[in-house]
């Protein structure tokens, strides 16, 4: 059975519309992915204490960062030693 020329555009245009639609789903996705990194930072951000309502969270946050390390590693020194 040969193809007419229009089952062949109509053909065509069926995939070129499910690449359309494929690579505007990539964008959407990719713009989603973002959106959600930026939330869980944005989280991560205030349970850390680097965001917050005042002028010194930020500060506050990442001394409380270094003090956190400082008494891990004491911990795990004081585990090694028993």
């Amino acid at each position: 059975m040969s193809k007419t020329l229009i089952d062949f555009l109509t053909a065509n245009h069926l995939l070129d519309t499910r690449r359309f639609h494929l690579i505007h789903m990539q964008k959407v996705w990719n713009h989603l992915q973002q959106q959600l990194d930026a939330a869980n930072k944005e989280v991560k951000d205030l349970k850390s204490g680097h965001r917050g309502a005042c002028y010194a969270c930020e500060p506050v946050g990442e001394l409380n960062e270094k003090l956190e390390a400082e008494l891990k590693r004491e911990r795990d020194k004081n585990a090694k030693t028993k």
